[in-house]
């Protein structure tokens, strides 16, 4: 049996738990701006959300314009 190198699941709580010490006092309107902040900061989740929010909102004109 192989030995395992590296956990995901601990490293996923890890980084789980990190984040809500960091934002569990915030406002929801607080924690929005902590996360696009760090989708800003990061090249690959700034354009992953860019094709989302397109794909989404082909218009542009985002949700609050969107006919439903």
């Amino acid at each position: 049996m192989k030995t395992k190198v590296f956990d995901c699941v601990q490293m996923k709580n890890k980084i789980q738990e990190e984040i809500y010490e960091e934002i569990k006092d915030l406002t929801p309107e607080e924690q929005v701006a902590y996360y696009q902040k760090a989708i800003q900061g990061d090249p690959q989740l700034r354009d992953k959300f860019a094709r989302i929010r397109a794909s989404r909102f082909p218009t542009h004109q985002g949700p609050a314009n969107a006919k439903g």
